[in-house]
């Protein structure tokens, strides 16, 4: 159990495509999270105190947190890093400055995840983007002169779309992963109440020439959506794809532990948000996470089908990636209900959460240099 999700579900936008469990800011809502967040990550390591390989903070967009919420983030995780860990953030271009990217890297963050989706104002505009090309651009350049690992995401198929631009805008940036995918519309989002529809024809094209286009960059694929360079490849994901064990923190996330007697593995998925803290108030600390029952080859509730993007994080759109990984929560993900399928009582907004909508050598969130592995 050496892989570590954070599912942060704060949004500067919710998207027209994205049917993750996200939300917007709301007055107390992110200080209400961290606290819980921070008592369900002492329960967990309790359980699985051993020293991280890879950590993943997925949305939502982690990055729209401000400074000292980001801190705090970290500080909440009582896990070292293993030496070389890998420990990846997702981020929208907007929300990247020189200062914001300092502050990741004193942190321990090492990858980048950024949510560009396109280079055409026309497609950004359409998908409901905050940044435009000029903002795109400049998050990738100062992301590779900070020193991230840099993988962007791309979303193909559209019908305004020139495929090609972006493909081969994307390939000459010099990143070292690009994950892309085509457009699911997803029940309930408003693409789907625009009754937008998809062209799989189109999408099949998209995708091929994704495999040519970045191929002869470098950019080699090696799983359904998504193409590396050699050595870059998602260590975290890879976890989802080859069907290991992972924690999982958050509103609404998936966890996989190991099974016993004849059961693989058990999932774990959290409640959304207003009903999350309720669910690990119920429970014994240190005993949060043991999954209620066996669930042997239990699929991944909603997951999508393979290389599709209906799910933006807040902007991003692959959610984990090609399958949607079991890390990454959808918006409609159990909601309301506590694992093992029970209901919470009537009682809508526990105490704590707002009621109106409105490895190698140091801890993570350590003093002095928080979150750098050794």
């Amino acid at each position: 159990m050496a892989s570590l999700y954070v599912h942060v579900p704060f949004c500067p936008t919710l998207c027209p495509y994205c049917d993750f469990h996200v939300v917007r800011r709301a007055p107390g809502w992110v200080e209400a999270y961290l606290k819980r967040l921070r008592e369900e990550a002492q329960g967990l390591y309790l359980s699985h105190p051993e020293p991280l390989a890879t950590l993943y903070l997925g949305g939502g967009t982690p990055s729209f947190l401000r400074d000292r919420e980001l801190l705090a983030l970290f500080q909440a995780l009582p896990w070292r890093l293993e030496r070389g860990a890998e420990v990846t953030l997702e981020a929208n271009p907007g929300t990247l400055n020189r200062e914001r990217l300092a502050l990741l890297k004193d942190l321990g963050v090492n990858r980048l995840s950024l949510g560009v989706q396109s280079f055409q104002e026309g497609v950004l505009k359409f998908l409901g983007r905050a940044h435009g090309r000029k903002g795109a651009l400049k998050a990738v350049e100062l992301a590779l002169e900070g020193g991230f690992r840099v993988s962007l995401d791309l979303i193909l198929g559209l019908p305004m779309q020139d495929v090609e631009q972006d493909l081969a805008e994307a390939a000459a940036l010099g990143v070292g992963h690009v994950s892309a995918y085509t457009l699911q519309v997803e029940r309930g989002t408003p693409f789907a109440l625009m009754g937008l529809k998809e062209d799989p024809e189109r999408e099949a094209w998209a995708m091929e020439r994704a495999e040519e286009v970045l191929g002869e960059a470098g950019l080699l694929r090696y799983e359904v959506s998504n193409f590396a360079r050699p050595g870059e490849e998602a260590r975290h994901n890879q976890v989802y794809w080859q069907n290991g064990f992972w924690l999982a923190l958050g509103p609404g996330a998936t966890g996989q532990y190991p099974g016993g007697g004849s059961a693989y593995a058990f999932r774990r998925t959290h409640p959304p948000l207003l009903r999350w803290p309720l669910a690990f108030r119920r429970a014994p600390l240190g005993r949060s996470y043991l999954p209620p029952r066996a669930r042997q080859g239990e699929p991944h509730a909603g997951a999508a089908p393979a290389g599709r993007a209906g799910r933006g994080r807040g902007g991003k759109a692959h959610g984990p990636k090609p399958l949607a990984p079991p890390g990454r929560p959808r918006q409609g993900l159990g909601p309301g209900r506590l694992p093992g399928g029970g209901r919470p009582p009537p009682e809508a907004h526990p105490q704590g959460l707002p009621s109106a909508p409105r490895g190698g050598a140091e801890a993570l969130g350590g003093p002095g240099t928080p979150g750098n592995p050794g």
